[in-house]
């Protein structure tokens, strides 16, 4: 009797914990909707194996202030002001669990604007010289491929590689040129470039941490860089670097906001085999705010980037809209 009833109690052990553990398991898994609905903080480092995404990306500036080669914050001079706007159409492909495929096809519209008044009493004589140029079409194309090196766990981050490409595909020079201050601007860069990123990452629910290192080499190319150019001339933009970090928080179960620091840096451009070296290459410091929110398979967004501080570029906060849907 003894015996039976140590069996019988060996044997409902062994239940129960043959039942909790199967629980565990089936909770533990997640059916391919929810995986859809994943949040910024929530989903892993690339696209599950099939699935789509597919969106549109909107960006805009002004030109009105910049950072000059000592780091001062001044308006452009005269009346010189400008504005760019650009959508981006993004189809991203999970080809397995940690392989991923990005294309990015650009769409870029520029204005610029200059008056000056020059007025000389003694000649009796003013002279009002002014620019209204525009510019439109497609940009410059990019593709990438992204990998999880190391997925992450209980302990590690994830660690993920990307290298990317961008083509030529956008005009790279003034095109129904009439005179030196009636032409259509040009909506590409004229060179080809390669990028290689990584990316480590950890989900400490509700946030999430990330950390890059991000480097652009430039191909060179060819292009006429003024209006009045009769003749291309070849070219080689300094190679640029870019690292940050981010703090990503759900505010609830579909709201995240996210804070961003990052600094980039250009190495020194050639022109016409001649390095620029009396130029200051541009560098700085920017600060990124980003609202994420998530409905279902939607994901819409919205950021600001603010130029804290930088030498010899723009100084002017961006505009990004984000509208996606993952198949």
């Amino acid at each position: 009797m003894t015996k039976q009833i140590k069996y019988s109690f060996i044997l409902i052990i062994l239940y129960f914990g043959l039942e909790i553990n199967a629980l565990g398991q089936t909770e533990s898994q997640i059916i391919p909707t929810e995986k859809k609905q994943l949040t910024i903080v929530t989903e892993p480092a690339s696209l599950y194996k099939g699935f789509f995404r597919a969106g549109v990306i909107g960006s805009y500036f002004v030109v009105d202030k910049y950072f000059d080669e000592d780091g001062n914050r001044n308006y452009f001079p005269e009346s010189t002001w400008a504005r760019s706007w650009s959508m981006y159409l993004m189809a991203q492909y999970g080809i397995t669990d940690r392989l991923q495929f990005d294309l990015m096809l650009p769409y870029q519209n520029e204005a610029w604007y200059y008056s000056q008044l020059i007025i000389a009493p003694g000649l009796d004589t003013d002279l009002d010289q002014s620019w209204n140029l525009r510019g439109n079409g497609l940009s410059d194309m990019s593709m990438y491929l992204r990998y999880q090196l190391l997925q992450e766990n209980e302990t590690f981050p994830s660690i993920t590689g990307e290298i990317g490409i961008t083509l030529p595909t956008g005009r790279k020079n003034p095109t129904d040129i009439k005179d030196d201050y009636d032409y259509k601007l040009p909506t590409g860069t004229g060179e080809a470039s390669t990028n290689f990123r990584l990316l480590a990452r950890k989900i400490m629910y509700p946030y999430s941490f990330k950390f890059y290192v991000d480097y652009t080499y430039s191909m060179g190319g060819t292009k006429l860089f003024n209006s009045y150019d009769t003749e291309e001339l070849s070219f080689k933009s300094g190679s640029r670097i870019d690292f940050g970090g981010s703090v990503d928080i759900l505010l609830n179960e579909w709201i995240a906001f996210t804070n961003e620091l990052s600094y980039f840096s250009y190495g020194k451009d050639e022109i016409d085999e001649v390095i620029q070296e009396d130029i200051t290459s541009p560098s700085g410091f920017s600060y990124e705010g980003r609202l994420v929110f998530q409905i279902k398979q939607f994901r819409i967004g919205e950021a600001i980037r603010v130029p804290l501080k930088a030498k010899n570029t723009g100084a002017d906060p961006l505009y990004v809209m984000i509208i996606q849907y993952v198949f």
